[in-house]
């Protein structure tokens, strides 16, 4: 709900696989300064983004990065320590895979979690 929503607020929606699923009102992005996606044009098809354009708040000109622009420095992520920011994650699999990789190499390094013996398949 956007009347949940402060400054400094941050908030990430993952995860959408049908155009039915919503976990936040679209009002919520009348609010937001920072709108940050994995790729726009399967976020205005499945994300959250969709139910914003559904209902007119956002519009496929709507300043919308995309999450490689963020990482790659091409576009700014937040501005200052106010700004309400909001990103929405549809699932990209070479990104939800280079994730899951830095993860397990995080882990790795710092001698974190355990190893399951068993049979895989190449």
């Amino acid at each position: 709900r956007a009347d949940w929503l402060h400054p400094g607020l941050h908030l990430t929606c993952m995860g959408s696989d049908s155009e039915d699923k919503q976990e936040v009102h679209a009002e919520v992005f009348e609010k937001v300064d920072r709108i940050v996606c994995d790729q726009r044009d399967q976020c205005f098809r499945l994300g959250e983004l969709h139910h914003a354009l559904e209902a007119g708040i956002l519009s496929q000109d709507s300043e919308i990065y995309e999450l490689g622009e963020l990482t790659s420095g091409e576009r700014p992520g937040r501005l200052d320590d106010s700004q309400i920011t909001f990103c929405d994650l549809t699932g990209v699999g070479v990104q939800d895979t280079m994730i899951a990789r830095l993860a397990y190499q995080k882990a790795s390094e710092a001698g974190l979690g355990i190893q399951i013996e068993g049979e895989t398949e190449a």
